[in-house]
């Protein structure tokens, strides 16, 4: 008599559950996979579909051949460029010669949309007075690490000369705080630039 042989486990390592791909991921997540023995495999496919759907679409397939065969595992790039931003689940496909098997699913989103500015900055009225805070609110949160790292540059109009800030942070909202008492610079004009701010 002859026996198939089981199929292969398999890790599905990452990304992991609750994964996000920004647009600073370049439209590519890392997908590793591992724990698996090519000689009880054919190949190895990630798929994925939007989130409450069950419409599962292959990303790639890699056949046994061109799996690694070291401890780590299998590395793919896969480029999400043709993907719209959203939620979705990932799964990898194991087919072998009794069949298919799956991993759990990975779930996450696709965000590549950065934070947009949601209302007027403050202060509304673009006189900055005692007490007076400056802040500005986004449409969703932000990430709030490293913000004081060339995020906000605060400077004089009249001679370009950058006024040291710090800055903080609270889901959507980013607080300047001047380290130089504004109010020392009468009828000066004020430039304060926001940039790359991450969510």
């Amino acid at each position: 008599a002859m026996f198939l042989s089981p199929c292969s486990d398999l890790v599905f390592n990452t990304p992991a559950d609750n994964w996000n791909c920004k647009s600073s991921d370049n439209n590519t997540i890392a997908v590793n996979f591992k724990g698996y023995d090519v000689s009880k495999l054919t190949s190895v496919a990630l798929e994925y579909s939007p989130k409450n759907t069950d419409n599962w679409q292959n990303a790639f397939t890699k056949n046994a051949a061109q799996l690694s065969t070291g401890a780590n595992g299998t590395t793919e790039n896969w480029s999400v460029a043709a993907l719209a931003d959203g939620e979705y689940n990932l799964r990898l496909r194991l087919n072998c010669a009794n069949g298919v098997t799956y991993t759990q699913r990975s779930a996450g989103v696709i965000d590549r949309k950065p934070p947009g500015l949601l209302g007027k900055r403050q202060p509304t009225d673009d006189t900055y007075s005692a007490g007076d805070e400056i802040s500005f609110s986004f449409d969703e949160s932000i990430n709030t690490s490293g913000l004081n790292v060339n995020k906000v540059v605060l400077s004089r109009v009249s001679n370009g000369t950058v006024i040291p800030v710090s800055v903080n942070g609270y889901q959507n909202k980013l607080v300047v705080v001047p380290q130089t008492d504004l109010l020392n610079f009468q009828n000066e004009r004020f430039r304060i630039v926001v940039q790359n701010i991450p969510d």
